[in-house]
């Protein structure tokens, strides 16, 4: 059980709201650096690149760490999305590192109905890249399961996870 314990480190649940148009036949909503990630799939054949910027504020409040997320997601098909990414450079006092490079499927299990949300499954994993100064290389597993509704021109996602 201790073993468990350990591997558990989160669980993640978010939302997010989007006030959408309902005349526009293709939309973009960024999965990263949020937590909260649309359910929808881009159409196959397209390419999708998202680049971010994240600030942390370390435990005592007084450090910052600066990161460069990026997220590179190839439909496959309209059920299926390839994912690769990482959270990218990572400047902090005493350390500057390219975090672990993450791997992962996105699967489409339902479409959204009059009343039902429509539902994927994305699990990736986290590899670490080679040692460097102030890095701490590990292996890591996410399980998210979303659910994505439009209500009016509202567009409402909410995403449950795991990460070990």
């Amino acid at each position: 059980m201790r073993a468990v314990r350990c591997w558990m480190r989160a669980c993640l649940l978010s939302a997010n709201a989007v006030h959408a148009d309902p005349n526009e036949d293709r939309q973009v909503v960024a999965c990263w650096p949020t937590v909260t990630c649309t359910a929808g799939l881009a159409p196959p054949g397209t390419v999708e690149l998202e680049l971010g910027y994240q600030l942390r504020r370390l435990s005592d409040h007084a450090i910052h760490q600066h990161g460069t997320p990026i997220l590179l997601k190839l439909p496959l098909a309209s059920w299926i999305e390839a994912q690769l990414g990482s959270n990218g450079l990572t400047i902090a006092p005493g350390a500057r590192y390219f975090d672990n490079v993450n791997a992962g499927i996105k699967l489409h299990a339902l479409d959204q109905g009059e009343r039902r949300p429509s539902v994927p499954l994305t699990v990736a994993a986290s590899v670490p890249t080679a040692s460097q100064r102030g890095y701490t290389r590990a292996y890591d597993l996410f399980a998210t399961v979303r659910a994505s509704k439009d209500i009016g021109t509202w567009h409402v996602d909410w995403n449950a996870g795991l990460y070990a």
